[in-house]
């Protein structure tokens, strides 16, 4: 029995190994590289990701890095912010209209579209010093300005977006579970994001950062179920990661590196 122990551990040390090495494998590529089967592989994996060292999506595994440090954790969430936003710069099409709110990682998202012709409604005062295509126009709802976030809430604002359709709607939450759905301290804040989706033809995607996922604040946006991608990073926890995907949302995990 102890030889077994010894074995499967040293197993999964050398899986852990591979990973870390390839960035990311099937079952079947370690399955061939270990000379075990791949149920055994499987369990394998499982074990790993409750010890919380990888993840696992569409068939392929990859290690978990450890969370970003402390001496440098704005560096690292700067990155991973802007790795988010890259992504979900990649989903809007030329000449479309979105929504963006008020939130850091959809403001990153503006900045990276900045080679596309688009119409973009916003409570982001924040919108004006970013460079934009020159046929890209830009309508700011107005109302009332709270700092330091430099945003429009109040009846104004909501009467604004009450008035406006979108073709997507690029939404950042802080917080994100699969029971709550989206949320956020701020009650005003909360009715500009919903109206938001709402009033969205095509795909709602959610930004959001490691930090923001499993956090519960005040006042809730929207379920779950009413968005269509989430864009997040590895850093994410894994298990609320697969139940928001159980809710029909398409989850895309950017790597920060």
């Amino acid at each position: 029995m102890k030889n077994s122990i010894k074995n499967v551990i040293e197993r999964q040390s050398l899986l852990y190994q591979a990973l870390q090495e390839n960035n990311e494998l099937t079952v079947a590529e370690l399955s061939k590289y270990l000379k075990c089967s791949e149920v055994t592989i499987r369990r394998d994996l499982s074990k790993l990701e409750k010890m919380g060292k990888i993840f696992r999506k569409r068939g392929k595994a990859a290690c978990i890095p450890e969370t970003p440090i402390n001496e440098n954790k704005n560096e690292e969430i700067q990155r991973i912010k802007e790795n988010i936003a890259s992504v979900t710069a990649k989903l809007i099409p030329e000449g479309s209209t979105i929504f963006v709110n008020s939130s850091s990682i959809a403001m990153e998202t503006v900045k990276k579209l900045a080679d596309k012709r688009l119409t973009i409604l916003t409570n982001n005062v924040r919108i004006i010093d970013s460079e934009q295509h020159p046929e890209t126009t830009i309508l700011l709802s107005g109302g009332e300005v709270r700092f330091p976030r430099e945003i429009l809430v109040g009846e104004f604002a909501a009467s604004f977006f009450h008035n406006m359709i979108a073709d997507f709607s690029i939404i950042g939450s802080y917080g994100v579970t699969y029971t709550a759905g989206l949320t956020t301290p701020l009650l005003n804040e909360a009715e500009i994001n919903r109206i938001m989706i709402q009033n969205t033809s095509g795909p709602i995607i959610l930004v959001a950062d490691y930090r923001k996922i499993g956090l519960i604040t005040n006042f809730k946006t929207a379920s779950i179920k009413s968005i269509n991608y989430l864009i997040t990073d590895i850093y994410a926890n894994q298990e609320i990661i697969r139940q928001i995907e159980a809710q029909g949302v398409q989850v895309i995990q950017v790597n920060p590196y």
